[in-house]
């Protein structure tokens, strides 16, 4: 569990911040079409509802990286 803690306050690297942005979007997006009204066609909320689960798989994901090298470990 320690191990789990230490990753998550280490600094994230540049590259996994920018896809951490990614599913931050994805997931307004998806939350927004799966909130769609009864009126538009469910394909959209189906939709909605998975690109709501991936973002979270893919900010989960992101937020678990940290750089192994001491010389990349700026504060974010």
């Amino acid at each position: 569990m320690k191990v789990i803690w230490n990753r998550l306050i280490s600094p994230t690297p540049a590259f996994w911040r920018k896809v951490r942005r990614v599913g931050i979007v994805t997931g307004a997006v998806g939350t927004a079409m799966a909130a769609a009204p009864a009126t538009l066609p469910l394909w959209i909320a189906t939709i909605g509802g998975y690109l709501t689960v991936a973002s979270g798989v893919t900010i989960g994901l992101a937020s678990m990286t940290c750089s192994d090298s001491p010389a990349d470990q700026t504060p974010t």
